[in-house]
């Protein structure tokens, strides 16, 4: 945070500046300022945010809070003809991180990722199996999906 503060007075005498500063020299810190502001709002957002799937008015939204973030949508609930959870592996320096998403199958083909980053399958599976409860969706196998584990 000191350093946007020093980067933010730095961009203001660029722009206080009689105007004999070569205009890369005065942008150069804008730019990264600003770099600097994303992230930061970014690394805010990583560390209070939750995410809250709420159903009701026809739709399942996704939100997230407190911070403000993109990506908040609505799915129309008669729209979903199914839900299934997925594995994600993403390389390491030693291997790799498994994740998981929860994806909603949709009626006219496409598929649309609800969450993602869950570190257990478990959370997946049973945030599918509430899910497709609370709307009345009976559940089928889905090609890629998560194995569910034997009762």
């Amino acid at each position: 945070m000191i350093s946007l503060v020093l980067l933010g007075t730095l961009t203001y005498a660029a722009i206080a500046s009689d105007g004999d500063m070569p205009l890369m020299q005065g942008l150069a810190p804008l730019i990264v300022l600003t770099v600097g502001i994303g992230m930061a709002y970014y690394g805010l957002a990583g560390l209070l945010n939750t995410t809250h799937l709420v159903i009701g008015g026809g739709k399942l939204s996704v939100r997230h809070r407190p911070v403000p973030w993109f990506g908040v949508r609505g799915i129309p609930t008669d729209c979903i003809e199914q839900l299934c959870g997925a594995e994600h592996s993403i390389p390491t320096g030693t291997g790799a991180a498994t994740t998981y998403r929860l994806y909603a199958l949709l009626t006219e083909g496409r598929k649309s990722n609800l969450l993602s980053g869950l570190r257990d399958s478990d959370q997946a599976l049973f945030i599918e199996s509430e899910i497709e409860r609370h709307l009345g969706i009976e559940d089928r196998p889905v090609r890629g999906e998560i194995r569910k584990r034997p009762a």
